[in-house]
């Protein structure tokens, strides 16, 4: 039994192999490369000797963060080992490397590029950042009670739609591609509490920290207690539990975030040294929270609503974004999964999702209140919108189902 149900999940994880090299694979070719670093011929000194054939700005100007920063960090660290490089004397007078995050240097994204092929490293981490989502998802779906076609299309929705897509080059998807196992781990430690699931939690919070952005890491915890909130609550009220019966999940829970938290010291401690003695964070707790203007919502409906590469367009830059459309069929889907079957779950995932729709375009009252908390406060909560493309997904399965 135990052989025929991991054929569905090793079928699942070829299809997802396959769909991320298909998306990513001209990177592993022979003299190719996953870079925008073409842009750096707009920049000096190499301007005056752009080839003709490189476009102003490079083949996509909007992934320049990629060729100035992380790139370049990830090439000096490389340099460096096996010494672990604390300081960057190439930055401006001197810059703390481990505690700017993005650094990365324990992420296990970045081991790729400590041993392979640079060039080449940059095209596995993104085909390994896809396949990890996908098939998190998948396991998550399936442990939420999907079928494998329901599973499937959930785990393709969330991790090959446009918003992940576009932030594959930034730490950010280091953080993306581990939420989904993060919540499957969390919620097996509330219902089989032991040193394996709690092991697994730990690692997972450990991994999130070590991931190389901070502030994806505090919108994956708000995930993460609110997932297992939703689901221990479930548990009591389903089996009728006695208060003291949820006593150990919740202290193992416990437990396994603390221990992550002790283990990403390494990397936690010198960010928070920086953070609280840097002007950024004076300047983020002194501002008022950002969002974006609400008229994005119809990017949610419209796959061309930003226009199309053959037409010019007056909409400001920068694809990050950009990234609301999900597709027709998963929007039609995750729309049959609530008018169909109303089911609990679904309908928890789906009053997540728009909670966190309404914290990405600033809606009141939900927003001016989230906000005047700690870490909402200074944090840039338009990235939420990846968990509403992770509820979308979850919807579209159960609507395939």
């Amino acid at each position: 039994m135990a052989r025929l149900a991991a054929r569905p999940a090793l079928a699942a994880a070829l299809i997802y192999a396959f769909l991320a090299v298909l998306m990513v694979g001209q990177g592993l070719l022979p003299d190719r490369t996953l870079s925008p670093s073409d842009s750096l011929w707009s920049a000096a000194p190499w301007d005056s000797s752009r080839p003709a054939d490189v476009p102003p700005l490079g083949s996509n100007f909007e992934l320049a963060d990629a060729s100035e920063v992380f790139v370049p960090y990830m090439r000096w660290t490389r340099e460096q080992l096996p010494d672990v490089p604390l300081w960057n004397p190439h930055l401006m007078g001197g810059r703390p490397f481990v505690g700017n995050a993005q650094s990365a240097l324990f992420s296990p994204f970045s081991l790729p590029s400590f041993v392979l092929p640079f060039w080449t490293s940059l095209a596995v981490v993104a085909a390994l950042k896809l396949f990890l989502a996908a098939f998190g998802t998948y396991l998550l779906a399936r442990a939420l009670g999907m079928r494998f076609g329901g599973a499937l299309v959930a785990g393709i929705v969330f991790a090959f739609g446009t918003f992940f897509a576009v932030w594959l080059a930034w730490p950010l998807t280091s953080h993306f591609a581990l939420v989904p196992w993060l919540l499957l781990l969390g919620d097996l430690v509330l219902r089989r509490p032991g040193a394996f699931t709690f092991a697994g939690l730990a690692a997972l919070v450990a991994l999130q920290f070590l991931a190389g952005h901070p502030e994806s890491t505090f919108h994956a915890m708000f995930a993460l207690v609110a997932f297992c909130g939703y689901r221990l609550a479930v548990r009591w009220r389903d089996e009728r539990l006695a208060a003291r019966e949820l006593l150990r999940p919740l202290l193992v829970f416990a437990g396994a975030l603390a221990c992550g938290v002790a283990i990403s010291a390494v990397a936690l401690l010198p960010f928070l040294e920086l953070l609280f003695n840097s002007g950024d964070w004076a300047r983020r707790v002194d501002s008022e929270a950002g969002h974006w203007p609400r008229k994005y919502l119809g990017a949610l409906f419209l796959h061309d609503y930003w226009g199309r590469p053959t037409q010019g367009s007056t909409i400001e830059p920068f694809m990050a974004v950009r990234g609301w459309y999900a597709g027709a069929a998963t929007l039609m889907l995750a729309a049959a999964a609530l008018i169909l079957r109303p089911a609990r779950d679904r309908i928890a995932v789906a009053v997540f999702a728009v909670f966190c729709a309404l914290m990405v375009v600033g809606i009141p009252p939900v927003f001016d209140i989230v906000t005047l908390l700690p870490g909402f406060s200074a944090a840039h909560n338009q990235r939420l919108l990846i968990y509403v493309l992770l509820g979308l997904g979850l919807l579209a399965g159960w609507g395939l189902d």
